[in-house]
């Protein structure tokens, strides 16, 4: 009996352990994407915000940052509806349209994206976007992107000058 429960012991810790070498190996292949995703959303020159399902914010990139002259400590965890000005005059409509895909993901559809341009104080110019992150029929948040646009519209402004003027 002892003997018996002795082998059954050792193929018990065997099978422990493979498991534990099996998820350990999963944990560090999840641990390289995630610094290979964040190296990513680091890298990009547009910002980035992303806020999960309960509209918390979940994700701020240094572009963000940049962009919008806000620390990404003073942004992360709070909810993007302390945030609606950056969506500009449009702000409350994103936010209910937020709120709907969250309530019933079945109102987006794809490939429709809200846009809008900004003017701020400061004479730059961005250019917003925010779409809805969905798995299937499940919310799994928001995404904005953020870009400064100002040099775009003024190359814009001086062609259309040069054309008058010729």
């Amino acid at each position: 009996n002892q003997v018996g429960a002795a082998s059954n012991n050792a193929e018990l810790y065997r099978l422990i352990r493979d498991q534990a070498e099996r998820l350990g190996n999963l944990l560090r292949a999840q641990q390289v994407e995630t610094t290979k995703n964040r190296a990513i959303l680091e890298g990009i020159t547009d910002g980035v915000l992303v806020a999960d399902a309960d509209g918390q914010i979940i994700l701020f990139n240094s572009a963000c940052e940049r962009i919008l002259g806000l620390r990404r400590e003073e942004v992360l965890g709070r909810p993007i509806g302390e945030f609606v000005g950056i969506y500009g005059p449009a702000g409350r409509a994103w936010i209910e349209a937020i709120t709907q895909w969250s309530l019933d993901p079945g109102t987006y559809t794809p490939g429709e994206a809200f846009s809008q341009r900004l003017e701020l104080e400061d004479q730059r110019i961005l250019a917003v976007s925010l779409a809805p992150v969905l798995t299937g029929e499940e919310y799994l948040g928001s995404v904005s992107l953020i870009r400064d646009i100002t040099r775009d519209v003024e190359v814009d402004r001086l062609q259309s000058e040069f054309v008058t003027m010729v």
